[in-house]
């Protein structure tokens, strides 16, 4: 069920790290790898009214799962990243409510 959506990296880097990183989150969250969703999410960034490269930022939904889980996922998706070129890269993390979080309409 974690969910990962990486914007400002490139496509193929995503595609590069997606095994990865789930396999990684599916250890430390202690889900089954198929749970894990790993998405590159196309972005167009803008300042000063021109079009502008965006920093690679990754947005992760999930459960919470604690701060330690959470600092290890951050590191994970840091360290993964950087292997494959990117330098710098800011991760937020957003949870899932489990009152307001439904699979495929019955409550979760």
């Amino acid at each position: 069920m974690p969910q990962v959506r990486m914007l400002g990296v490139n496509k193929e880097v995503v595609a590069a790290v997606a095994d990865a990183v789930t396999a990684e989150m599916a250890v430390i969250t202690d889900c089954p790898a198929g749970d894990v969703v790993v998405s590159w999410l196309p972005i167009i960034t803008y300042r000063n009214g021109k079009e502008a490269e965006h920093l690679p930022f990754v947005e992760v939904w999930w459960f919470d799962r604690g701060q330690a889980s959470q600092d290890r996922v951050a590191r994970s998706i840091t360290r993964i990243l950087g292997e494959h070129g990117v330098g710098a890269v800011d991760i937020a993390f957003n949870l899932y409510e489990r009152s307001r979080y439904y699979e495929n309409g019955e409550h979760f």
